[in-house]
């Protein structure tokens, strides 16, 4: 009798606190697709090979594709000298939600321009939220291999996630 009461005491115990595990709070990037200007597609799995960004080709377009574990997170695109972002220069940002341009899917265009801009979706006057970065402090000639860096963090910017494509600005 002992021995069932001791099986019930340590089953019961065994459940309490189940409740208690906090879920990681990191919006976790669970796709990272890139599709550069010659039109070719990559996903995370390529990260390492180099993309074609051509200033000449499409006006420099390029389309970043991704997916998070949640929607609502805030997402940034920046070029970087290492697939870290240590040294990097942001040319998109933008607090993410399912009621808003980026959720927990995105798709977005992007450009690079032979002038040395980079930006993505909509620009101009209208648009000022979605500024053209002026990024020649990052290249020194063309072509320049560089790092597309997407990092999504929580609101607070305590908890990231970051993924990356090596890129070749031409």
């Amino acid at each position: 009798m002992k021995f069932l009461t001791l099986i019930t005491a340590l089953l019961l115990l065994a459940g309490c606190g189940s409740d208690l595990v906090e879920k990681d709070p990191t919006p976790v990037i669970e796709r990272f697709g890139l599709e550069d200007s010659y039109g070719k597609s990559f996903e995370m799995k390529d990260q390492d090979l180099i993309k074609g960004i051509n200033a000449s080709i499409q006006n420099g377009r390029f389309v970043a594709t991704w997916s998070v574990d949640r929607d609502a997170y805030y997402a940034a695109l920046s070029l970087s000298y290492d697939a870290k972002a240590s040294a990097s220069m942001q040319f998109w940002d933008d607090f993410c939600a399912a009621d808003k341009a980026c959720g927990d899917t995105t798709q977005i265009e992007c450009r690079f321009s032979m002038a040395l801009y980079m930006s993505c979706g909509l620009t101009g006057e209208e648009f000022p939220d979605n500024p053209e970065v002026y990024v020649s402090d990052m290249i020194s000639e063309l072509p320049k291999r560089l790092y597309l860096v997407l990092e999504t963090c929580t609101r607070d910017f305590e908890h990231c996630d970051l993924e990356y494509h090596l890129v070749e600005l031409q």
